[in-house]
């Protein structure tokens, strides 16, 4: 049977790749229909499995762009949100730190421990995160495929729907800084509750 944390990881790659794909394709379609009327001029089944394909293409594409924005939400969140000696990361860290043979914590960062260590033992845990970085890998797709967008209405004369669109990126980005911190944050707080139920114990025990 189906896990919880299973079918939002299908709703990862869905709002991660597929959607932000399927978004740029339309678009591209709809700017350039005579050209794909001429040249590749398919109907019914064939045109969504064309769809379907150029949606998934396009959308790693997008993806491996919108992985840069990290650097950027990395460089803000130290300024805006850094981590103290009390926050759930460095809690967090302190617990993985004394679970860990000291030769391998430098090999995992505190994160992705949080979240192997939930995924292996809590996988109803990852429900609420994953939802979060479903929505976070979403916005922050937005703000590549937008600017395109932008582009091709303001080339087909569209000019203030490509103010719009424009205007958009800011707020999207910024839903993804929220959703992405809020996601990271959720993670290690559920290690330090786990651990305060005592629910996490070292091999030794």
């Amino acid at each position: 049977m189906a896990k919880p944390n299973d079918f939002f990881v299908g709703i990862i790659d869905l709002f991660a790749i597929l959607l932000p794909g399927g978004v740029l394709t339309f678009a591209l379609m709809a700017a350039y229909q005579p050209f794909f009327d001429e040249v590749v001029s398919l109907s019914g089944a064939q045109g969504w499995v064309a769809f379907l394909f150029g949606s998934y293409l396009l959308g790693h594409i997008i993806f491996m762009l919108g992985a840069r924005l990290d650097y950027l939400y990395d460089s803000q969140r130290k300024k805006n949100n850094p981590y103290t000696n009390e926050s759930a990361y460095q809690c967090a860290s302190n617990i993985k730190n004394n679970l860990l043979r000291k030769e391998e914590i430098d090999s995992v960062n505190t994160y992705h421990w949080s979240i192997s260590f939930l995924t292996t033992h809590y996988p109803e845990a990852m429900v609420e995160i994953n939802r979060l970085v479903a929505d976070s890998k979403f916005f922050r797709s937005l703000v590549v495929i937008l600017p395109v967008v932008s582009f091709i209405l303001f080339t087909s004369e569209h000019y203030w729907h490509a103010i719009i669109f424009i205007a958009l990126i800011v707020p999207c980005y910024l839903r993804y800084y929220g959703r992405r911190l809020k996601s990271t944050t959720r993670a290690y707080q559920y290690i330090v509750m786990l651990n305060g139920l005592g629910k996490i114990k070292s091999p030794d025990h």
